[in-house]
Formats: C-alpha cells, structure tokens, sequence
C-alpha cells in the first residue's frame, strides 16, 4: 500500500538535491520511521524557510547506508545525512516559484483543529524532519503544483486563431562534443549510457533480451573467447560509483555499464563506454 510522507528541507540541500534531479535523499538518522519508507510511496518536499513546496517524489528504493558526500549543513559540518532513499521527480519547481504553503496549510487533515487556528501551526508542520501525511493531503498538495495555463485572447475575425504553445522553462544542456556517429555530445546521465550501449552492443559482444525499470536494468548475452554466449546481468550507470550510491546489490549484477569508471575498486566487472568509443572511433 503506497504510504505518503513530508520531508521537510533547508534551502540549501534543496537547491544541491533539485541539481541533482532528486535522484537520492538523505537523512540524519536511520530512524524506525524512516525504515518505514518503501518504494513506491511519495515524498512531499518541503523546504523550510522558504515555507513552499519544492518537488514530489516517487520512492524508488528502501532506506541504504551511504557516508559518501552530497549536502552540506553550515550548522553541522560533518553531517553526512547516511540513511538515504533512490527517488524519481514527478514535479520539481522552476527557480523560487515554489508552491505557497502559507495558502493551503490549513486545509491539511495532518494538522489539528486547534493547530489550524494557531498562527505558528505553520512552524509546527515543518519542524519535523519526516512526517506521515494522508493521501487527502498529498492530493491537496499536489493539485496545487498545477498551474492553469495562461488565458489565450480569442482570434479576430481575419486572423486565425492558433494553439499557444507554452515554451519550457527548462534549458536543456548536453556534453562535451563526442561526434560518435548518430551521437553528438557526450552521455551526460544514465539515459544516454543506455542509448550509446545500445548503438555498439553488438560490436562489442553483447546480445541484449531486455531492458527494464528494475534492477538490474538489462539482461543480455556476452560472447565468450570460444563464440559462444553466456547470459550476463547489466546494470546501467553514468558512472560506476552510482551504482554504490543507489544501494545496489553486487551479488544481483554481473556487469556495470557506465561513461566514466570512478570506482577502480568495483568489485563486479565494469564496461566503461568512454574507453570503448575512442577504441571504436575511425
């Protein structure tokens, strides 16, 4: 059963995790709460002094230890926030327009009476870190991030009228020129791993059956030294260390395919694309 949760954030983690495309989240301590939280349940960003909403998240993993750096806290320097959680956007605010909490924290059922009619109600919803919220509540939220598209002016009789077409707000950035065939940038996330993969797999060895959400991402067959086949588990990452971050299992995965090797002690084989292509180049 999908459960709902409130995380609530300093502003400046929250730029660090929105740059990062929420692709994980971390906490201070490995709580009961906390182990609570399972994938596919849904995450409300809260971030805290600036009193709005941020981005909502489906959780794509249980709760994982990792000491690796990610945020920073002026206040506690060597916080690490360990206990993290693999998660996907489903909404993420553009700049500073963040969802207005002052407007609709009164409507929430996960406040009380008496905590609606107190002023500081509002400093009351963010003080904890994580809270559970009713799905009344994450609904409420969530139709709040939708924005109604600006009104279009009716045609004129001798003009005709045209569907507006509302330009994204978000600017699109690619990598370092590559000029591999189809391909002209450089992979700059794991998606253009998977496309790059998929342009030299044969070249390479490699017979795919499948692609899938799960972990591991590919199953395939690699071509041994005597031409024959041995079916062989891949998991897809822009670099190798991603796949320790993420809390994968090694024991589950025969093979990472990433750009860049960043983890020469790996302890599974590791394809690094990055070398393969300049191997591959005319």
């Amino acid at each position: 059963m999908t459960r709902y949760w409130l995380w609530s954030i300093r502003p400046h983690n929250f730029d660090i995790c929105r740059s990062r495309n929420f692709d994980v989240v971390g906490f201070r301590a490995g709580t009961a709460l906390i182990r609570q939280i399972n994938p596919e349940d849904k995450i409300v960003v809260a971030v805290t002094r600036l009193k709005g909403i941020g981005a909502l998240l489906d959780v794509a993993s249980s709760v994982f230890h990792d000491t690796s750096r990610v945020w920073t806290d002026p206040h506690e320097p060597a916080e690490l926030f360990p206990y993290r959680l693999k998660t996907r956007p489903t909404w993420t605010a553009s700049g500073s327009d963040l969802v207005d909490l002052q407007a609709i924290w009164r409507s929430l059922d996960t406040l009380t009476p008496a905590q609606k009619g107190d002023p500081r109600g509002l400093g009351a919803l963010l003080q904890r870190t994580l809270r559970e919220i009713p799905q009344k509540d994450y609904a409420t939220i969530e139709s709040a991030t939708i924005r109604p598209a600006p009104p279009v002016p009716p045609p004129t009789a001798s003009v005709p009228a045209v569907p507006r077409r509302v330009p994204s707000t978000k600017k699109r950035v690619f990598g370092r020129p590559l000029n591999f065939r189809e391909l002209r940038h450089e992979p700059i996330n794991e998606q253009g791993v998977v496309y790059l993969f998929g342009m030299v797999a044969r070249e390479l060895g490699f017979l795919v059956e499948g692609v899938a959400a799960e972990f591991p991402d590919c199953a395939a067959k690699r071509m041994t030294r005597g031409g024959l086949y041995e079916p062989v588990k891949i998991e897809f990452e822009f670099r190798a260390s991603n796949f320790q971050q993420h809390g994968h299992d090694p024991s589950e995965c025969d093979l990472i395919v990433c750009w860049e090797n960043d983890w020469p002690a790996c302890p599974i084989d590791v394809l690094e694309l990055e070398e393969e292509i300049k191997r591959l180049q005319p």
